[in-house]
């Protein structure tokens, strides 16, 4: 009778047990995205299909609101687009991460975009197949009378690029 329920009893403690879900599990729950993407404040993103919103609250930038998709995973590293709500519109993210879940770097793709009286900033982003993503800013200024009425002729535009590269470690560098 003893041996009956110690067996009784290992079963009911075992099959109580939940096993924890992980990373890979969280990557599982995740549509994967085709590159290049492109990214702009027009952009409509929607949040994976079928994700597990438990593993996202473990795992998501702590500014973002929803995961898009993976953009890519290799051996090494993953990198994951999520989005967060603007004032301006969508704001997407990319987060890398190393194989086990750990974070490794992140990125507001579109961060510089903003509006104001005096001007306003609108970026557009493309994220390559080579891990390489390449931001457009482009920014208006202008000069406002005492009113706050645009003074017109008084328009500036400045247009630059910034090349950020992804690293076999998982770091996102800008390298120009």
């Amino acid at each position: 009778m003893k041996k009956i329920l110690i067996l009784f009893l290992s079963i009911v403690i075992f099959s109580c047990k939940k096993e924890e879900k992980g990373f890979s599990d969280y990557l599982r729950s995740l549509d994967t995205l085709v590159l290049p993407q492109k990214f702009s404040l027009n952009s409509t993103m929607n949040s994976s299909n079928k994700y597990d919103s438990i593993l996202f609250k473990k795992y998501k930038h702590r500014w973002t609101y929803a995961p898009y998709g993976i953009a890519f995973n290799n051996e090494r590293i993953v990198g994951i687009i999520e989005y967060s709500i603007a004032d301006n519109g969508l704001a997407p993210f990319l987060i890398t991460f190393d194989n086990n879940g750990n974070k490794i770097d992140s990125l507001n793709i579109l961060g510089n975009s903003s509006f104001g009286m005096k001007g306003q900033t609108l970026e557009s982003a493309i994220l390559d197949t080579n891990l390489k993503l390449v931001v457009i800013d482009s920014s208006k200024s202008w000069q406002v009378d005492i009113d706050a009425n645009k003074i017109p002729n008084t328009t500036k535009l400045r247009v630059s690029t910034t090349i950020y590269k992804i690293q076999k470690n998982g770091k996102i560098k800008k390298i120009k």
